[in-house]
């Protein structure tokens, strides 16, 4: 997928921690700065004439339950009539990481990172495609937003991502 691929070092913003793990980025992933609690980003080339989707690395402490982050991953979305977030977010197992690993896939009307803070309009068709690995020390979020077409273009990237980790 995406052409080849070049080795990028995935430098930590974070201070007090180590410089974190290096992944393999598939060319045409264009890496931009980091926002706060976010190791790396990378925006997803469109598909056709439609936006650009994002992947994020980010990780929090070792233990936290997963269906914490999925309930916040909901709330971004304007789920389908009568969906609920038990109902709307698929989880499967990932096979091949050398941690335990959970893909997690939700599909509607994205509202923003955070929600729908300011009352913008949703934008219909689009995907979460989460991939949590929980590593002995800290939990790895390899996380795609965007239009359906792209994010499912990249979505096994994610997953070969997932099982680079050490």
């Amino acid at each position: 997928l995406g052409g080849g691929a070049g080795a990028v070092a995935a430098a930590d913003p974070h201070a007090a921690l180590p410089e974190g793990p290096t992944f393999t980025v598939p060319a045409g992933w264009q890496e931009v700065p980091p926002r706060p609690m976010l190791h790396k980003v990378y925006v997803l080339p469109k598909e056709g004439s439609g936006d650009a989707g994002e992947m994020t690395v980010s990780f929090l402490g070792a233990g936290l339950p997963l269906d914490m982050n999925v309930t916040r991953w909901c709330t971004q979305f304007q789920l389908a009539a009568g969906a609920t977030c038990e109902t709307a977010a698929k989880k499967s197992p990932v096979a091949g990481t050398r941690h335990p690993a959970e893909l997690v896939e939700i599909v509607g009307a994205f509202l923003g990172a955070m929600g729908d803070q300011a009352g913008a309009a949703p934008t219909a068709g689009w995907k979460m495609a989460a991939v949590a690995v929980a590593a002995p020390d800290r939990t790895w979020y390899f996380k795609m937003v965007g239009p359906q077409a792209v994010v499912q273009r990249w979505q096994a990237e994610a997953v070969r991502m997932a099982t680079e980790l050490p």
